[in-house]
């Protein structure tokens, strides 16, 4: 654990905008190595329906992630799923 001394509420807010631009920066280098899509994304870049997504995401043919309640994928596992596919 790491100890923090803070003498203001403005120093306290600069640390703390440091740290979340920094885990940010991490999560953008991150995605740029492995492009997460929506089902939009999906939709709009393989030219497949919505139903279509549900039905192999049911039955576990399109591997997906979730966070929270939001669904995601990553592109080289579905492209590499469309292609198994075909």
């Amino acid at each position: 654990m790491i100890a923090i001394e803070v003498h203001s509420l403005e120093e306290f807010k600069a640390i703390i905008r440091e740290v979340i631009q920094e885990q940010l920066t991490l999560i953008e280098s991150h995605e740029k190595e492995e492009r997460i899509l929506t089902r939009q994304d999906i939709q709009k870049l393989f030219n497949i329906g919505e139903t279509t997504i549900w039905k192999r995401m049911k039955d576990k043919s399109l591997p997906f992630f979730k966070i929270g309640r939001k669904v995601f994928f990553r592109e080289n596992e579905v492209r590499a799923a469309l292609k198994n596919s075909n």
